[in-house]
């Protein structure tokens, strides 16, 4: 089910929002979300705050079910003891975006504790559109970096979910056979990769993803953890291509890798059915905001090791997530992370019981996306 919003404004924060993928709003535009620039998987319609900080996607009755029973299995929430599916999704919290609640078409957000974020603002709506309409605000997990380099992956060997029509089943089907869904349980759905020869960004569109092969999936790892190449003479040689140099990237695909890793084993642990559902990386494409967010990720694992502190915490998730509440990262001179991992678009995501298992589809193209990061990761070194 698609759904539209509305124009809308928000009430913005005062400090400036750093350099993102989407473009600086002008004066005229400041009042009215922007189009989500950064978007290559997924479908259309999702907008982003005027500050880049939020994004506002038309909300699925199963998408917004999800993000309410995550909501709900918060400490002080609904008793979950209640409703055990309240809690099936639990261990993938860390992994989802902020949900700060649903745009109604009167244009407000409606909390979901109750009580609203400081971020979330006020969002106003000019009421014109169909009655009922809701729209997920989430947070932009593009938003801390300076130059997101963008990578959509479509998890699961099933498309679709229990409620299709036979002819859309058949017709997915058909898809996951002609593409590396059914063999690998995954598919490059779209990426982006910052071009500081051009100063745009290089755009793989879906028809890439669907149009290779498996044997051609390293292929496109590579593409998206590219090396940067340079030529001409004197200290700093031009950049002529997307990526970065070596000895940065090295780093952000181990740490990738860490996290992909780590999402595979709280996938194992959530009894559910996931089709549609992506993961989603992201990266620091600006060499010199890479090289900062690198340096202070390294302090920081340094400070928490000399406080005693537990090494799983630099996982590069909790941090993010305070940022995203604080919105400290990038925005008070403090670099902001070097890399993200999430997990995202549950419109035909179910809990289903503790005999009936994990999702195999989801955690095959999981265990296969491990393999491809490893295997770039070897090239590299």
């Amino acid at each position: 089910m698609e759904t539209t919003t509305s124009p809308t404004s928000l009430s913005a924060p005062p400090r400036p929002a750093p350099d993102t993928a989407s473009p600086a709003p002008s004066s005229q535009q400041e009042e009215v979300p922007a189009r989500f620039s950064a978007q290559v998987g997924g479908h259309g319609g999702v907008l982003s705050s005027a500050d880049g900080s939020l994004l506002i996607k038309p909300a699925a009755p199963t998408e917004k079910a999800f993000y309410d029973a995550l909501a709900s299995s918060l400490p002080g929430q609904t008793d979950t003891d209640d409703n055990p599916e309240l809690s099936a999704f639990e261990p993938l919290r860390k992994w989802v975006p902020t949900f700060y609640g649903t745009l109604r078409l009167e244009g407000r957000v409606v909390p979901v504790d109750g009580s609203m974020n400081s971020n979330a603002g006020n969002l106003m709506g000019d009421g014109t559109s169909g009655s009922g309409q809701e729209s997920l605000v989430l947070a932009n997990a593009a938003h801390p970096f300076t130059r997101p380099n963008v990578l959509d992956i479509k998890l699961g060997t099933v498309l679709y979910d229990e409620s299709a029509t036979e002819e859309k089943k058949k017709r997915m089907e058909k898809q996951a056979r002609e593409t590396t869904s059914a063999e690998t349980g995954m598919r490059l759905t779209g990426f982006q990769v910052w071009n500081a020869a051009t100063n745009i960004y290089d755009v793989t569109p879906k028809a890439y993803g669907k149009s290779i092969r498996p044997a051609e999936l390293p292929q496109g790892m590579a593409k998206f953890f590219s090396v940067s190449i340079s030529s001409g003479s004197g200290s700093v040689p031009a950049q002529t291509s997307a990526g970065v140099r070596p000895d940065l990237l090295i780093p952000v695909v181990k740490g990738v890798l860490d996290l992909v890793s780590e999402l595979r084993a709280d996938v194992a642990a959530t009894m559910m059915r996931m089709a549609g559902g992506s993961v989603l990386i992201l990266w620091e494409g600006d060499e010199g905001a890479l090289e900062a967010a690198l340096d202070a990720s390294v302090e920081a694992r340094l400070r928490r090791l000399a406080s005693g502190e537990e090494e799983e915490v630099e996982n590069g998730v909790e941090d993010e997530d305070e940022d995203e509440d604080s919105e400290a990262s990038g925005g008070d001179g403090r670099p902001g992370p070097p890399y993200i991992v999430r997990l995202i678009d549950f419109a035909h995501t179910r809990a289903v019981e503790s005999d009936q298992g994990p999702d195999e589809g989801v955690l095959k193209g999981l265990d296969t996306a491990i393999g491809l990061l490893r295997g770039r990761l070897a090239e590299l070194e």
